[in-house]
């Protein structure tokens, strides 16, 4: 008994850091080739930009570390990364920004679909609020079926006039915050989930399940089933799945309902 729960103590610990971990891969931007005599980057390490050569490097005032980048007074300008998130899952993007002083023209922080749906978008807008110095910028979004996302900080002319000034960005980051909230429970309403070392045996009370799907924590497919409409129950072989932390997806015709799982 005491192993055991030694055992579940550490997976539910491996879940809550997982909650507080930077999904963003160098969302410092400590990590990037800069050419010292043209003062221009040549790679920023897991971001793309739509023109490097707008981008710029600060090392005299970041918000955090050795380094933060700024983009330039252009008409276009942005970087972006691309990441696999988990379907019907809550995440909050962040990140710290400044603009110089006197600089115009507005800048945003965004997440997109491979769709190209907004899921949050936030605006930082020097005309409304003093950002001369560094301010943390916050938003969520929830996942749905799609998991592709981009996470894009760009800066564009505003009504035909290019942007002034410099704006700043440092520590980008994405973290995990859980399930999210359905608005349909009819799913949940009608499934019970039993989880075993080597099974999950699923009950259904009505036939609004289309199919169960399990991904790991970093949104990997697992396993995938389609569900006979009008089956009571079905018993799903966990026995190849790595220890640890899962999530098991239900879809239904409209709807769709998440859970985790320790393996």
């Amino acid at each position: 008994m005491k192993k055991t729960f030694t055992l579940i103590t550490i997976a539910i610990i491996g879940l809550l850091n997982l909650n507080a971990q930077n999904l963003l891969l160098n969302g410092s931007f400590e990590n990037h080739d800069y050419d010292s005599d043209l003062k221009v980057f040549n790679s920023i390490d897991n971001w793309t930009f739509s023109n490097l050569s707008f981008v710029q490097r600060n090392q005299a005032t970041p918000q955090e570390g050795l380094s933060s980048i700024y983009l330039k007074n252009n008409k276009k300008a942005s970087v972006a990364q691309t990441i696999t998130l988990l379907p019907n899952s809550r995440y909050q993007l962040s990140g710290w920004v400044k603009f110089t002083a006197g600089a115009t023209g507005n800048a945003w922080m965004t997440a997109k679909d491979n769709s190209g749906n907004t899921l949050v978008s936030l605006s930082i807008m020097p005309g409304e609020e003093d950002l001369t110095s560094w301010t943390q910028k916050v938003g969520e979004f929830n996942t749905e079926s799609e998991t592709t996302i981009s996470i894009t900080l760009s800066r564009w002319q505003t009504g035909g006039v290019n942007p002034t000034g410099e704006f700043h960005m440092d520590n980008v980051e994405l973290t995990y915050l859980g399930e999210a909230t359905s608005t349909d429970n009819a799913l949940e309403e009608q499934t019970s989930v039993i989880v075993s070392q080597n099974e999950i045996r699923l009950n259904f009370t009505g036939d609004e399940v289309r199919s169960a799907t399990i991904y790991n924590m970093v949104g990997v497919q697992q396993y995938n089933r389609i569900i006979t409409k009008g089956s009571a129950q079905e018993v799903i072989n966990i026995s190849q799945l790595q220890s640890g932390v899962h999530i098991l997806v239900l879809k239904g015709e409209n709807s769709s309902y998440s859970t985790k799982f320790i393996k």
